[in-house]
């Protein structure tokens, strides 16, 4: 016997949070990468007073309200996603969304106060040390931004997979 995917046929009420839940953790996971491969490469060629001051920018500009609506979106549409759906596709759910709440959870402990400490810098003008922030800073934004992206890629992977199933070719 051999096996073949093939979409499921979920009712419209259960696909609509789950689909909308897929694209918006989706965009987290392509923001995260955006950073992992343009943005903070494209940062670390700077002299250290550069580098502050255009990461403070980013920091200011990420900081609305089209941001903060996907970051909830995400939570809130994955959270209804797993109370509408059932069996295999509800665990994949689950996972994704405590994939998801890992990724806040990094955002809160270890980037809010590290982005903190760079807006802080940036503010305190000529008395601020720039290569001593940036060398507090740096490297745990980029390596826990890594942890970022991978925890909302296993969750894109997980929402996106509830999508098929395994059926039996006659």
């Amino acid at each position: 016997m051999t096996t073949t995917s093939e979409p499921l046929r979920p009712t419209a009420p259960a696909v609509l949070p789950l689909r909308a839940a897929t694209v918006a953790v989706g965009l987290m996971a392509g923001l995260f990468f955006a950073w992992d491969v343009s943005v903070m490469p494209g940062l670390a060629n700077l002299d250290d007073g550069v580098f502050l001051a255009v990461l403070a920018e980013c920091i200011r500009a990420i900081e609305n309200a089209a941001f903060y609506g996907v970051v909830v979106a995400a939570l809130v549409l994955t959270a209804v996603a797993a109370a509408t759906h059932r069996g295999r596709a509800r665990r994949l759910i689950v996972v994704a969304l405590v994939l998801y709440l890992a990724a806040l959870v990094v955002t809160g402990v270890v980037h809010m106060p590290l982005n903190q400490a760079v807006l802080d810098a940036v503010a305190a003008g000529p008395g601020a040390d720039p290569a001593a922030v940036r060398a507090t800073v740096e490297q745990p934004w980029r390596t826990f931004n890594i942890v970022r992206t991978v925890l909302c890629g296993l969750a894109l992977a997980c929402l996106a997979s509830t999508s098929y199933r395994p059926v039996h070719a006659r």
